[in-house]
C-alpha cells in the first residue's frame, strides 16, 4: 500500500515538474520561430548605454531617448555614472543632445512619457515624466518641463509607497501618471519564483496629481502602459502571460476594468501609439536569449518589433532583426514613415524607414 502511494505520488511530482519546465519554455519562447524582415532599411544613431525607451513629438518630430547604463545597474556594486534623456530631431540624427541638465544628481532613468496640454492662457506646454531608479533605492516619477528644442527644466520628484518597482509610466495630465510595478520581489527566492513561474504578482498605479493607489493587480510582469489618444481606453503589456491587456478607464477617477487580451506569441515591453492609433511594440521574442545577451554584450538577442489594430487585434511583424544590429529592443515609437528603436542594453538607437 506504501508503495503504490510513494509511486503515485512520485508521478504526480513527475508530471507537475514536466508541466511546469514546459510552460516555463513556453512562456520563454524556445518554441517560437522568429523570421527576420526585409522591408527596411535603419540608420545607426549612438546615444549612451541602455536607450530603453524612446518617445516622439507628434507635433515637432523631436525624440526623446532614455538612456542608462543598465548592464552596470544589473552588475551592482560601485558608484554608477548618472544617465540622461537625449533628444534629437528624427530628420536630423546626426544632432543629438543631452537635454537632462537640470535631473537631478542621482538620475537613472526609465521608462518616459511625454505629455501635452493648455496653460490657462490657451498656450501649449509640455510635460515629460520620467521613471527614476535611483541608486539610493528610492523609486521616482521626474516631471520636467519641455522648452524649445527639448531642453527640459526639472519640475518636482514624486514617489509613493504603492509605486515599489515601476518600469514604464504614461503621462494623463501635467501631475498625473499611470505607472507599471513589472514585480512585486525585487530579490532573494520570491522574486526567482515569480519571474520563472510566472506568478500574477505584479501591478499598475496611477497618480492622480496627489496621492496614488492600486489600478490593477494580478498581472504577470507588468511592462510598457499607454493610453488611447481620446483617453477612454489604456493598454498593459504582459511580458510573461505575452499579451496586451485593454482596458477601460474612467477619466474622472482613473478606475480601470479589463476589457479584454490581445495574445501575442512573444513577450512584450513598451508601447507606442501612432497617430491613427494603432499601437507599436517591441517585444522579446526569446526570453533565454535576451537573458543571455543582458549577461554577456557581445551574445546576440532578437528585435521584435510588431503594430497592433486595436480594433481587429491583428498583429502584424513590422521589423524583426536576428543580427545584432540592435539587440533586445524595448521600444519602437513611430512617427509618419519612421520608426525609432531603441533597446535595453545597446547604446544606440535606429531610424528605420518601415
Amino acid at each position: 500500500m506504501l508503495k503504490k502511494i510513494f509511486y503515485s505520488a512520485t508521478g504526480v511530482l513527475v508530471l507537475a515538474l514536466i508541466y511546469v519546465v514546459v510552460n516555463i519554455m513556453s512562456t520563454a519562447g524556445v518554441f517560437t520561430d522568429v523570421q527576420a524582415t526585409r522591408d527596411h532599411s535603419c540608420e545607426r544613431v549612438d546615444i549612451f548605454s541602455g536607450t530603453e525607451d524612446v518617445t516622439v513629438d507628434p507635433a515637432t518630430g523631436l525624440v526623446f531617448v532614455s538612456a542608462d547604463d543598465r548592464r552596470a545597474g544589473v552588475a551592482g556594486g560601485g558608484q554608477r555614472v548618472s544617465g540622461g534623456i537625449y533628444a534629437f530631431h528624427i530628420e536630423h540624427p546626426e544632432e543629438v543632445t543631452k537635454v537632462s541638465v537640470d535631473a537631478p544628481e542621482d538620475f537613472h532613468p526609465h521608462g518616459i512619457s511625454l505629455w501635452t496640454g493648455k496653460d490657462e492662457f490657451g498656450t501649449d506646454e509640455k510635460r515629460l515624466m520620467v521613471i527614476n531608479h535611483a541608486q539610493t533605492g528610492a523609486q521616482i516619477v521626474e516631471i520636467f518641463a519641455v522648452a524649445d528644442g527639448g531642453l527640459l527644466t526639472h519640475l518636482e520628484s514624486v514617489s509613493f509607497e504603492q509605486m515599489h518597482s515601476p518600469n514604464d509610466l504614461v503621462a494623463v495630465g501635467p501631475r498625473s501618471f499611470y505607472a507599471t510595478n513589472d514585480r512585486r520581489y525585487r530579490d532573494g527566492l520570491m522574486a526567482l519564483l515569480e519571474s520563472y513561474l510566472s506568478l500574477p504578482f505584479s501591478s499598475a498605479v496611477f497618480y492622480n496629481g496627489q496621492t496614488g493607489s492600486t489600478v490593477a493587480d494580478g498581472l504577470k510582469y507588468a511592462n510598457g502602459i499607454n493610453i488611447s489618444k481620446n483617453g477612454n481606453n489604456l493598454y498593459i503589456a504582459e511580458v510573461l502571460r505575452r499579451s496586451i491587456g485593454v482596458y477601460d478607464r474612467k477619466i474622472s477617477t482613473g478606475a480601470l476594468t479589463h476589457i479584454k487580451s490581445i495574445e501575442l506569441d512573444t513577450g512584450p515591453d513598451n508601447i507606442e501609439i501612432a497617430l491613427d492609433g494603432t499601437l507599436w511594440v517591441a517585444s522579446h521574442p526569446k526570453l533565454f536569449e535576451f537573458l543571455a545577451h543582458a549577461a554577456d554584450a557581445n551574445v546576440d538577442a532578437p528585435t521584435q518589433i510588431q503594430s497592433i489594430n486595436i480594433e481587429t487585434d491583428q498583429v502584424t511583424d513590422r521589423i524583426v532583426l536576428l543580427d545584432g544590429e540592435i539587440n533586445a529592443a524595448s521600444v519602437g515609437a513611430p512617427y509618419q514613415d519612421k520608426v525609432v528603436i531603441g533597446a535595453v542594453f545597446d547604446g544606440h538607437v535606429l531610424v528605420c524607414e518601415t
